[in-house]
């Protein structure tokens, strides 16, 4: 079975990824883990300079340190349970990403 499980730096998926190892027998079991970072986030720090701008440089770099920790945390937890475990961070719209990877990877179950 295929399975996606969509995570951010929530309860909500730290509960999700729980359930999944407590439901779910890893034998023959695939697991993708998918982290969707906005392009155009709401808080950013600012940039010292004469127009004191947005840092976005920083703000990019900063979303995919914290992506591949997140991942790379999960990861372990789930390959610890016996699940084999790929995964993948994306930019864009949540959910449209969210919905062509369970297509395009042929999931038969995601969860958020």
């Amino acid at each position: 079975m295929r399975i996606l499980i969509a995570i951010d730096h929530s309860e909500a998926s730290d509960v999700v990824v729980s359930e999944v190892i407590g439901q779910v027998k890893p034998a023959r079991t695939e697991v993708k883990l998918l982290h969707v970072v906005d392009p155009f986030p709401g808080t950013q720090p600012k940039k010292m300079g004469p127009q004191n701008s947005p840092d976005f440089v920083a703000t990019r770099k900063h979303q995919q340190a914290f992506a591949e920790k997140l991942l790379t945390c999960v990861a372990e937890r789930l390959q610890a349970a016996g699940f084999s475990v790929n995964s993948s961070i994306q930019e864009g719209d949540v959910r449209a990403l969210i919905r062509e990877e369970a297509q395009a990877w042929r999931a038969a179950l995601y969860v958020l």
